[in-house]
């Protein structure tokens, strides 16, 4: 599973289903962490795939 973050606010529109990703998880449970570094115009990484259930920080 692939994820892009966007620097926005939080979106509980009531649209019916509550969200299942954007928790927070538990820092206990965290399996790796991942750095991102910010740069004039670009992320790296570009990209972080993570799986159903893993709790990266």
């Amino acid at each position: 599973m692939s994820a892009t973050a966007f620097a926005a606010g939080a979106h509980d529109g009531g649209h019916g289903h509550g969200a299942t990703s954007g928790e927070p998880g538990k820092a206990s449970e965290a399996s790796r962490t991942i750095t991102v570094e910010m740069y004039d115009n670009y992320y790296e990484p570009e990209e972080i795939s993570v799986k159903p259930g893993e709790t990266p920080r």
